[in-house]
């Protein structure tokens, strides 16, 4: 028959390995998106892909808008790549 002290160090030991293994998940989930978030980092536009033709230049847009009376519409988003 196994004393209570024993069976509470096995468990300190089962939990010690199961909180390194969360910890060395932790730190290989943030290196695996921190690669992928600066990896394809160009200066460049993205390809659009479609028939929208969308714009980049705010004030150029805001002219094409006073000119043709359509309204503008503004998208900000973060292309990843």
């Amino acid at each position: 028959m196994r004393s209570p002290i024993r069976l509470r160090i096995n468990r300190k030991k089962t939990l010690g390995r199961e909180n390194e293994e969360m910890r060395l998940l932790a730190i290989m989930t943030a290196l695996a998106i921190c690669a992928t978030a600066y990896s394809g980092e160009t200066g460049q536009n993205p390809v659009e892909v479609g028939n929208v033709h969308w714009g980049r230049d705010f004030d150029a847009a805001l002219k094409m808008s006073a000119a043709s009376g359509k309204p503008v519409l503004v998208l900000f988003q973060e292309v990843p790549g």
